[in-house]
């Protein structure tokens, strides 16, 4: 079950997202978070983003691709043999290989980054963005682990998945479609609850975060991070970058 709250702009998001969720629940311990700029897309790992419609055999194909990667790190001296398969997928991803590992936040404010720093930087005709929330508790009760499963990978020269508070969930059988498999079931409360946010609220809400120490180089601090934030400033200033 999915429920859809829609907020006029990014103030009344900062105001009204707590009282969304439940009071007196525990957010920070209970709720994982993910942004996207487009509210209309629903919530698929990279690599089912990918796939071609006529292979069917997801774990397969997967399988077969993060082999050829822990085979190609070995041949160039890399030791990843003490790594399970979804420790070398949150290393594969990071380096920006396409996994089915599909990336949440425990802070609604860094998943909200996520949205508005990518819907500034695309030319994305959608009019909002989403910032996504999984009540975990009810998740792990109602979702079958043989489809998704929350999962933590060790953070193996991925210190990001810290500064960004990261948690994985991870696709595992012949489902594609995290929304998608969570519409269709039944359950007392809302697994997932999507955030709807004008895109025009991007200015203010990105000026916001990184005042919170929110910005591209507070969350990746390494030259990748840092000319990010240079080219959000250049869009900020109208370049076409």
């Amino acid at each position: 079950m999915i429920r859809t709250v829609e907020f006029a702009d990014w103030h009344d998001f900062k105001s009204g997202f707590r009282d969304e969720l439940g009071s007196g629940r525990p957010i920070i311990q209970r709720y994982v978070f993910r942004g996207q700029a487009n509210a209309s897309w629903g919530i698929m790992s990279s690599f089912d983003r990918s796939i071609p419609a006529h292979l069917t055999d997801r774990e397969r194909e997967y399988a077969k691709f993060l082999s050829f990667f822990r085979l190609l790190n070995e041949r160039v001296g890399t030791d990843l043999s003490s790594l399970g398969d979804l420790d070398l997928a949150g290393i594969a991803q990071h380096y920006g290989m396409p996994t089915r590992l599909i990336d949440w936040s425990r802070s609604p404010y860094v998943a909200a980054y996520f949205a508005f720093y990518y819907c500034r930087l695309s030319d994305d005709s959608d009019p909002n963005v989403a910032i996504w929330a999984i009540d975990t508790v009810e998740f792990e009760r109602a979702v079958d682990k043989r489809k998704f499963q929350i999962c933590n990978t060790k953070p193996y020269r991925n210190y990001r998945i810290n500064r960004q508070a990261g948690k994985f969930i991870s696709a595992c059988g012949a489902e594609s479609s995290l929304s998608g498999y969570i519409s269709g079931l039944r359950s007392d409360c809302p697994l997932l609850i999507k955030f709807v946010i004008p895109v025009e609220e991007s200015a203010e809400a990105l000026n916001d975060l990184i005042l919170m120490g929110l910005s591209p180089a507070d969350i990746y601090p390494d030259f990748e991070g840092i000319a990010n934030y240079v080219k959000l400033r250049m869009r900020f200033d109208g370049y076409s970058v």
